[in-house]
């Protein structure tokens, strides 16, 4: 039980929150959560929805699902223009619009990002789409003993191109990239794919994926220094080369034996370490000490 009210996904022992409190005698740990959408998801051009999603501080899902984060109130709306019918080059086509803004259970706001999402079919049944999304945000975890902070904005985009699905020899890639201001952190990756069907029964596919990642805020712990509680923060930068394969053999319509393999090859280094006194301060650039340099 106080592994649960220490985990990642509620910190109870933080300081800066009211409503929830780490208690070591505890028995039993009890929460809520639910989930209300409303809105148009058919027929016309126009599609729209609002939805509101939370998890009480005392949510725990692991035992049927997995959950990342409880002590959270969600509120989402989205719009977007949908054709699927052909117009000039275009098979089907489609324009979004997406916002979203956190709260948690004592009412303190989080976070709030928008983004938008293309997709664009082409006769040939060639198709590309891309998304864009910018999210500002107040870290609840930062640290897991300490207060929130107040970490620089963040942006990402994607995109994804594919060829005709239905031939015989399919290629597609999938390229993120992501970053904040003050740099903060930033994270690439790269993901071609190669599908082939030689028969109808039997299909081949494999992918080459390559991640980069800089993080400039990964909590380590703490330290004392003359009475004063110092947050330590490390610089790490992670790198991966991975691959999936897979084949799929039909025996009949409702049969197939499927083999599928993902050898990873991850690398890290840690750059340097940096404390952070005071984590509440607005942004990050006034925070963090550099400390020797560290690597592994």
């Amino acid at each position: 039980m106080m592994a649960l009210q220490n985990s990642s996904a509620r910190y109870y022992q933080r300081p800066d929150v009211n409503y929830v409190r780490f208690d070591s005698a505890r028995s039993e740990l009890s929460g809520y959560g639910g989930r209300v959408k409303v809105g148009k998801g058919s027929k016309g051009l126009w599609r729209y929805s609002s939805e509101l999603n939370w998890r009480s501080p005392g949510l725990d899902l692991n035992d049927i699902g997995f959950m990342q984060t409880a002590d959270i109130i969600k509120l989402g709306n989205s719009i977007s223009y949908f054709v699927n019918q052909p117009v000039g080059i275009f098979r089907t086509y489609s324009v979004g619009l997406n916002e979203t803004s956190n709260w948690d259970f004592g009412l303190r706001y989080l976070s709030s990002s928008i983004g938008t999402n293309l997709y664009f079919e082409f006769l040939n049944q060639w198709a590309i789409s891309d998304r864009w999304r910018i999210r500002g945000r107040l870290w609840t975890h930062a640290f897991c003993v300490g207060s929130a902070m107040l970490v620089p904005a963040i942006w990402s985009i994607s995109g994804y191109a594919r060829t005709d699905p239905s031939a015989r020899a399919f290629f597609d890639c999938t390229v993120n990239f992501a970053g904040s201001d003050r740099q903060s952190s930033r994270f690439s990756s790269v993901q071609p794919e190669v599908t082939l069907m030689p028969f109808n029964t039997l299909k081949f596919s494999a992918s080459i994926s390559y991640t980069s990642s800089l993080d400039n805020l990964q909590y380590v712990g703490t330290a004392s220094v003359t009475n004063e509680t110092k947050y330590i923060l490390a610089r790490i930068s992670q790198k991966s080369l991975g691959a999936t394969f897979r084949i799929d053999y039909h025996l009949t319509p409702e049969i197939s034996l499927q083999y599928y393999g993902v050898p990873l090859l991850p690398w890290e280094d840690i750059l340097s370490l940096r404390r952070s006194p005071i984590p509440m301060l607005p942004t990050t650039s006034r925070v963090f000490h550099d400390q020797p340099r560290a690597r592994r």
